[in-house]
């Protein structure tokens, strides 16, 4: 859910009350509004990062230069991820997941994403949004 709205940007708490501010245009989006957090596979990774979850292995495909890796944060919330072969992920165990808040996609409770406002510029995003946020 969304805890706080600035001008730019969405605070969200995520599982474990732990608390991210991401850029983003914040459009209609006011406190207490749940949202969806989306997150390309290939963007996390294992271990530390500026924005870290933890969550159960359910599964790990390994097929050689690259790991699938299925997992569940809560009863809930599923994810996949995309690691090197070389991952060290196993069944059965817990694993905490990294990734930059820049990679964090937010969409509304009707399914639209936030336009985001981003630094990294892996993730960019066209000038005329970021001169929208000012």
């Amino acid at each position: 859910n969304v805890t706080s709205v600035k001008k730019g940007s969405v605070s969200v708490v995520l599982s474990g009350n732990q608390t991210i501010e991401l850029d983003v245009l914040p459009g209609k989006l006011k406190a207490g509004d749940p949202v969806t957090l989306g997150v390309r596979p290939e963007h996390l990774v294992e271990g530390s990062g500026e924005v870290e979850l933890s969550g159960h292995v359910d599964i790990v495909e390994r097929l050689g230069d690259v790991s699938y890796v299925y997992l569940h944060l809560d009863p809930e919330t599923r994810l996949t991820l995309t690691l090197p072969g070389t991952s060290i992920a196993q069944n059965g165990e817990d694993i905490t997941l990294g990734m930059d808040a820049d990679a964090i996609h937010l969409f509304d409770s009707d399914g639209k994403a936030m336009d985001r406002l981003v630094s990294n510029p892996r993730y960019g995003v066209p000038e005329a949004l970021r001169a929208a946020a000012v």
